[in-house]
């Protein structure tokens, strides 16, 4: 029967037993500081006569109520300026009403378009601004150059 029910000591880990310590030192500290406050608080109240202690007693209730109502009626009173949470940056998202086929490529005017596309992606590398605008949209549209070239073998093998 006492095996059944007898505790067992928990073994913390290595890492989990540094924190443990630490938080018990702190905590030590915290309850020895207490301790003393309060011992210390005892000294000074004790040799006090019943009068006086119930004297500050209530002159302390009265003034933490004092205080808890202060708190409440300007809380309720004062006004609080709202600020908007910025919201972050969308892309608009372009919607197709119909996927496009392969013979939608073909077509002569679509091929050109992709051709001048192109052209126009291979030019923003000549110029700093150019680059950084290419960087730019192809950060929001991280396959756009690989879609291009697909489009491209499309229509040229068509």
């Amino acid at each position: 029967m006492g095996l059944i029910f007898k505790k067992h000591k928990k073994t913390a880990s290595a890492v989990g037993g540094a924190r443990e310590r630490i938080a018990v030192g702190v905590l030590g500290g915290i309850l020895k500081l207490q301790r003393r406050w309060s011992v210390w608080m005892d000294k000074k109240i004790n040799h006090l006569p019943l009068k006086k202690k119930k004297t500050y007693g209530a002159l302390s209730a009265v003034g933490i109520g004092l205080y808890c109502l202060y708190l409440i009626v300007s809380s309720l009173f004062q006004t609080v300026a709202v600020t908007p949470v910025p919201q972050e940056k969308t892309r608009p998202v372009i919607r197709l009403e119909k996927h496009p086929s392969i013979s939608d490529l073909t077509d002569s005017s679509t091929h050109r378009k992709i051709l001048e596309f192109k052209k126009y992606m291979d030019q923003l590398d000549q110029t700093e601004e150019g680059r950084k605008k290419k960087a730019s949209f192809l950060k929001f549209r991280p396959g756009l150059m690989d879609s291009l070239k697909l489009a491209e073998q499309l229509t040229n093998d068509q």
